[in-house]
């Protein structure tokens, strides 16, 4: 059964952590909080919880891009 823990982290450490952070929350049932200078300004959380806050992701939601400012 997996485990749900609430973590935080800052958004520096994270891009660093960042492919570690998926896993944990994918498949450990993490919850991570992102924080910018001590504030709360993002959270990571899986598609099974999202979809538990009633958000449903379609087709129509285009794909983030890291080519999204050219």
């Amino acid at each position: 059964m997996k485990t749900e823990r609430l973590a935080r982290i800052a958004t520096s450490d994270a891009r660093e952590e960042l492919s570690e952070l998926v896993n944990e929350v994918a498949y450990g049932g993490a919850r991570i909080v992102l924080q910018r200078h001590g504030k709360d300004v993002a959270a990571l959380v899986s598609l099974k919880d999202l979809e538990r806050l009633g958000v449903r992701l379609t087709d129509k939601i285009p794909m983030w891009s890291a080519a999204r400012d050219e």
